[in-house]
């Protein structure tokens, strides 16, 4: 799973009856979201998910704005 664009949301697996690969995608205002509660359930060492790079590039400056506490997310 990954995030491959903005608003883009990226699952790939194995196909358990006939052994071959697929992927999805969605798009959705939602896809960091999933993203990150998909990768804190199944993979916690995701590289993205550790490195805080899943989150919108303004994203203290928005938490800033808003008078909210920004946690150390990278």
């Amino acid at each position: 799973m990954d995030l491959v664009g903005p608003e883009v949301f990226q699952c790939s697996y194995q196909d358990v009856y006939g052994g071959g690969h697929s992927t999805i995608q969605l798009h959705s205002l939602w896809a960091s979201l999933m993203f990150a509660l998909a990768a804190h359930v199944a993979f916690p060492a995701h590289p993205r998910l550790l490195s805080g790079g899943w989150l919108p590039p303004d994203f203290e400056a928005r938490c800033a704005a808003v008078g909210a506490d920004c946690p150390p997310v990278r």
